[in-house]
């Protein structure tokens, strides 16, 4: 296993406002102004937080006229997302 990309995929999810952007594309493809609109981060704020987030290779985005859509990048992402959130919600609750 390659340890230094293992680093940069957690690196990607290491940052609330970056894990806020995933959070808001778990249930499909949206926009940059739709992220922006739905978790009240700025649209230029969500550009750069979704180039790290392509780079450590948790998105995939396309152009399409003139908008960018962008969606997590495989089940596989999407699986660790939801699973994490079940942990939490579990740990909560045992709490």
């Amino acid at each position: 296993m390659d340890c230094e990309k293992v680093a940069l995929f957690f690196k990607g999810m290491s940052d609330p406002t970056r894990l806020r952007i995933l959070m808001a594309m778990i249930n499909g493809e949206k926009t940059v102004k739709e992220i922006s609109e739905e978790t009240g981060i700025s649209s230029s704020l969500v550009s750069c937080h979704l180039t790290k987030l392509k780079n450590s290779k948790l998105i995939k985005t396309k152009k399409e006229g003139i908008y960018l859509k962008c969606s997590i990048a495989d089940e596989y992402v999407l699986k660790i997302l939801k699973l994490t959130q079940e942990y939490l919600s579990d740990c909560e609750a045992n709490e």
